[in-house]
């Protein structure tokens, strides 16, 4: 099955098991495995061994999994490290988010004339 399929064109492409099933999103293409992610708020990240791979029509890519085999090949996936959050953050303040991300205002009064402090 290597030789039949652009690795390059299934990343981003659905993943189905057996009947159907939702596997999720194919993120990444690892020497047997193939990588997907399932959900949206609550990501689950699966390992699908390249010898499962039943077919792929330039759309889905079709496993021989079901239901009860797929938690086996759940990864354990961590919160993200601060680095992913601050270039996920730099990335909406570019304007890949809906609201320019966080604006740091500056403050030209001296805090030290403030009779309140």
């Amino acid at each position: 099955m290597d030789t039949e399929i652009d690795w390059n064109d299934v990343i981003k492409k659905e993943a189905r098991g057996i009947n159907d099933l939702d596997l999720g999103e194919v993120q990444e293409i690892a020497e047997d495995k193939v990588i997907v992610q399932k959900g949206i708020i609550e990501k689950n990240v699966f390992h699908l061994p390249k010898s499962q791979i039943k077919s792929y029509d330039g759309q889905v890519l079709q496993f021989n999994i079901s239901e009860g085999e797929l938690k086996s090949y759940e990864v354990e996936s961590s919160p993200p490290s601060v680095t992913e959050q601050y270039l996920s953050t730099t990335d909406i303040d570019r304007g890949g988010g809906s609201s320019g991300g966080i604006q740091i205002e500056s403050d030209a009064t001296n805090l030290n004339d403030d009779p309140k402090l």
